[in-house]
């Protein structure tokens, strides 16, 4: 993924700028050690995840700083991989966010021990380099390089590779140095004191600046509520929000959603590639806050309305690129239509809107019971229970989500909100595999127990472990009674009527009209034949639990 594509590569070219902020996370040395260290247990320990300085997000925006200096300043690609590794461990040693002069040498530390476990094919001398590059980012030293011969003659390296340590340590304190602009003071960045020609260059500063203030609107959508930022600035803003949680939480902590690894890039990305200050923007019925991150990997955003209410906006565009596909925005809105009649307790309001020049759907933002939606990812993956009122809830969702053919129904995709009720959120890949369909295949994957995403890394859906809980008696039968009420829901619709829910979808699609009406058949078998499924599901039960006496379901 190129994180500028051309028509901003010659925009910048027409600007003359002398800084190449062409960064490719697919580059194999950059995306292979920032995906691995992004996920290590090196920085899941109680210090990193309470920190809000020295957390994961300072590790991959030192090493992404570290990147484009290094891509300017030209050292050659062995270089590189020490550099990224060296910066992907430079903090590894920290116990605390206060002064701790110490870090740098029990990083160096943790680094070798770290290096000869998981870098087989990486020497000791290389190991060394990488060593003097971390203690060395701790020191105090600009002009001459004393306290670095030092270093080196402790390592005791091959001194005629001093010049590679010396830019390699170098580049890894000026990385280190611009993620300083995270802090909410004008003077954190002593721009005398950066070494690199690249690090100097404004318009570098000017990007680090640019990412902190994105990673702080991000952080602040999706973790605390606020009307507006001060002063224009979300670093100043998040600083401001902490300290009043930490006062009105008695001196506690409040502990932040660690953003997935394809967020960060996507927070990264948005950085170079945003120009328009939003929050200075006239009078608009929607005003875009920035990123923000619920669970999902779509982009989305935080906008406010004039009454400072907070909504989702989801763009409606080819992943990666400027291309709309108005499908996209039209499923999200049939879902929403369809819950409203299936399941309203559950529904979650969703339109069309344009903003800043982007069309896409927007929704109101749920106020989140945090504690129960995590209870949700605690139930997948086998550790907790959901409550009766949930699991009848999810009956619901699921007669939804079958009836769009919509596979990523993931513990992802659910939150419960402050009244306890289950919301179904993000539902843009319905329909996706519909033309894939059919009777047969409707019965196999009736629990549907799998998702064609998961070759891209997607989790199942959560009904295959609801529906095999309930047949093996973890689940109690009774909860089958809200299935069985929305089916006979479902079923007084007229076919009519309900597929005219579904001719937005259908005229979006760039189909010949015998695809289309291939289509329009295969949504319809669904309706019809979740009946049929209905009564597969009983027989299976009934099969399991006959002898048991428990059973509360009239089979």
């Amino acid at each position: 993924m190129s994180f500028l594509n051309n028509d901003l590569q010659k925009e910048n070219n027409q600007l003359n700028m002398k800084v190449n902020m062409k960064v490719n996370m697919n580059d194999s040395a950059f995306q292979k050690i920032f995906d691995k260290i992004s996920n290590e247990d090196l920085y899941k320990k109680e210090f990193f995840l309470s920190s809000f300085q020295h957390n994961i997000y300072h590790i991959q925006k030192v090493m992404f700083f570290s990147q484009i200096i290094a891509q300017n300043e030209g050292i050659s690609e062995k270089d590189l991989k020490l550099l990224l590794l060296a910066s992907a461990l430079h903090d590894a040693g920290k116990k605390r966010d206060r002064k701790d002069c110490e870090h740098g040498k029990n990083s160096a530390e943790i680094a070798k021990t770290y290096l000869r476990k998981n870098i087989s094919s990486i020497s000791e001398e290389d190991i060394k380099i990488i060593q003097i590059a971390i203690e060395y980012h701790t020191v105090k030293e600009k002009i001459n390089f004393t306290e670095l011969v030092k270093l080196c003659q402790k390592y005791n390296v091959v001194m005629s590779n001093f010049e590679r340590i010396k830019m390699i340590s170098l580049i890894l304190k000026d990385a280190d140095a611009l993620d300083r602009t995270r802090f909410d003071k004008e003077d954190s960045l002593n721009i005398e004191l950066l070494r690199t020609k690249t690090a100097q260059n404004k318009l570098l500063i000017d990007l680090a600046k640019k990412i902190n203030q994105e990673f702080a609107l991000a952080i602040l959508n999706s973790n605390y509520k606020y009307d507006n930022l001060i002063e224009n600035n979300a670093v100043k803003t998040l600083s401001c929000v902490r300290k009043k949680s930490f006062e009105e939480n008695n001196g506690v902590i409040k502990k932040e959603k660690i953003f997935p690894t394809i967020i960060v890039k996507r927070i990264l990305k948005n950085a170079l590639l945003k120009k328009v200050n939003y929050e200075t923007q006239g009078a608009v019925q929607y005003r875009n806050c920035g990123s923000l991150y619920i669970g999902g990997t779509g982009d989305m955003y935080l906008c406010k309305d004039k009454a400072k209410m907070d909504y989702i906006f989801k763009p409606a565009y080819k992943k990666n690129t400027e291309i709309y596909q108005q499908y996209r925005a039209e499923a999200q809105v049939l879902a929403a239509e369809l819950q409203e009649y299936i399941s309203p307790q559950t529904a979650v309001k969703c339109e069309y809107c344009e903003i800043d020049g982007k069309k896409g759907t927007i929704q109101p933002k749920i106020e989140l019971d945090d504690i129960r939606t995590k209870s949700i990812s605690e139930y997948f993956f086998k550790s907790g229970k959901l409550n009766e009122k949930i699991m009848g809830q999810f009956m619901r969702e699921y007669v939804v989500d079958f009836c769009l053919c919509n596979y990523d129904a993931t513990f992802r995709n659910f939150v419960v909100d402050m009244n306890g009720n289950l919301r179904g959120v993000d539902k843009e890949q319905s329909l996706r595999y519909i033309i894939n369909d059919s009777e047969e295949e409707q019965h196999m994957d009736f629990f549907m127990e799998n998702n064609p995403n998961e070759i891209y890394g997607a989790k199942p859906p959560i009904y295959g472990k609801i529906f095999n809980d309930i047949i093996n008696g973890n689940i109690s039968v009774s909860v089958l009674e809200e299935l069985k009420e929305t089916i006979m829901k479902l079923n007084a619709i007229s076919n009519e009527e309900y597929m005219k829910k579904f001719e937005p979808y259908l005229n979006s699609l760039n189909i010949d009209s015998k695809q289309k009406k291939l289509i329009y058949s295969k949504i319809l078998s669904r309706k019809k034949n979740i009946n049929k499924v209905f009564n597969k599901l009983k027989i299976k039960l009934y099969e399991k639990i006959k002898d048991n006496s428990n059973n509360e379901f009239e089979l």
